[in-house]
């Protein structure tokens, strides 16, 4: 699922969060990755853990449980994480990274940054996945 508006104001609705993720608990889903904003929430599954019709089924769950303006489906993204320490305290790194794709003509679908300061996660298109990685090498390694 992508990041677009899900509901207004969803940040300030006490236990969406949790709804949404049960959810996905009592159909027995886990997750990658879960970014969220004032409005939407993004679910980044596996599709190799979802079952036959499962994905809908889950979709329509959330729908009716948190009463969503909206939910889209996307799929074929792939996660792309820049790793390391301190990243948080290391300028520029994500304007490198970034700068790294734009390059290659890469697009960016989603990018967050863990409290842990350890790491950068990129969401592309599977497509693009083997050339971010020759990007991300080139720029940090071979520059």
């Amino acid at each position: 699922m992508n990041g677009k508006k899900i509901k207004d104001m969803m940040n300030n609705e006490v236990g969406f969060g949790r709804n949404v993720l049960r959810a996905l608990e009592k159909s027995n889903i886990s997750f990658e990755h879960m970014p969220s904003g004032v409005d939407s929430i993004t679910l980044i599954l596996k599709h190799s853990v979802l079952k036959e019709g499962q994905l809908e089924r889950v979709v329509e769950k959330i729908k009716s449980t948190v009463k969503t303006d909206e939910v889209s489906v996307e799929a074929d993204i792939s996660l792309i994480l820049v790793v390391g320490e301190k990243l948080l305290h290391n300028i520029g790194i994500a304007a490198r990274t970034t700068a790294a794709f734009g390059r290659e003509g890469i697009n960016i679908k989603m990018l967050t940054q863990g409290a842990s300061e350890i790491s950068m996660v990129f969401a592309i298109d599977t497509s693009d996945c083997k050339r971010a990685v020759r990007a991300l090498y080139n720029e940090f390694f071979n520059s």
